[in-house]
């Protein structure tokens, strides 16, 4: 079996990831790179592990957003829907089992674990019961919602894509989206991306922008592409119209942060880098909530 090739893409996550710490950006595309292979290193092994990590807050994000998908995909398919009560059940379900592997230690099965077992965090019951508890309430906004409703009410040929990989180019690199929910309205398309934190006025342009760009080359609607934010836990919806910010703008950043990632390759063609060429984040308070703190050299 021939071996995967590591090849240079762009996203939205990337590109923070990036900003965020260089190095930290290396560890993810390419120090854990063969990482699942038997006969790799044990430092590369590592750090594929410790990639997958999760903090309480990606881990509340998930479960939520997977539960949403897959209640969206059962009315798609036109499937039996079953009673709330059940839902909101199979979500609680989901996180505590999450949790129990976790914490026991059973997670090797998986090769999945959240940030704050593995780096002993001091996280208090109260604070695990909040998680919990805010993921049980997104959950909940979003069956009581005015969309979910809309939504049960769309016909066949109006649904478009829930939470699939799909990819555009700018200039020959390969730009990924998923896009949370998206579908056909008349001659307008509606995408739109749900949130689950407890913080608003976070701005996503670009990333919403990256959505419009994908939707007018997948689609070419006659009529208009309506990216919105949907903040499950405050409930509040946001639009992000090519107003704010525009195809231009979003390609042009793109296009620079495509070459900003490339200066630190010492192969662009091979996509190859070396970890001395990514510097450490100059704010050393992210650093005891990174997934790479335990093979760092900047905390050894």
């Amino acid at each position: 079996m021939a071996d995967f090739k590591n090849e240079f893409s762009w996203s939205k996550s990337r590109h923070e990831l990036f900003k965020d710490c260089e190095r930290k950006y290396y560890f993810n595309y390419y120090g854990s790179w063969n990482g699942w292979k038997y006969n790799s290193d044990e430092r590369t092994k590592e750090i594929y592990y410790l990639k997958k990590l999760q903090s309480r807050q990606m881990w509340l994000g998930s479960v939520v957003h997977l539960a949403v998908e897959s209640l969206l995909k059962l009315h798609r398919s036109a499937q039996p829907i079953p009673e709330r009560a059940e839902l909101e059940k199979k979500l609680l379900d989901d996180l505590r089992a999450d949790f129990s592997i976790s914490r026991s230690g059973l997670w090797s099965k998986k090769k999945w674990r959240l940030l704050e077992h593995e780096y002993l965090m001091d996280v208090s019951d109260e604070e695990w019961k909040e998680t919990a508890s805010q993921a049980q309430d997104c959950f909940k906004h979003f069956l009581d919602s005015d969309l979910y409703q809309e939504i049960q009410k769309l016909s066949p040929d109006q649904w478009l894509e829930i939470e699939e990989f799909s990819s555009f180019y700018v200039d020959g690199v390969k730009v990924h989206v998923v896009l949370d929910f998206s579908y056909r309205s008349g001659d307008d398309v509606f995408i739109y991306d749900w949130k689950t934190g407890k913080k608003d006025g976070d701005m996503h342009t670009l990333q919403l922008a990256c959505y419009r760009i994908y939707a007018q080359e997948k689609w070419s609607p006659q009529g208009q592409v309506h990216t919105r934010e949907f903040n499950l836990f405050s409930k509040k919806e946001k639009d992000y119209p090519d107003e704010d910010f525009s195809t231009e703008n979003a390609l042009s950043d793109i296009r620079a942060s495509i070459a900003q990632m490339k200066e630190k390759l010492v192969n662009v063609e091979k996509n190859q880098a070396e970890e001395d060429q990514f510097a450490f984040t100059e704010n050393s308070g992210k650093c005891q909530y990174c997934n790479f703190q335990r093979v760092c050299p900047s905390r050894s």
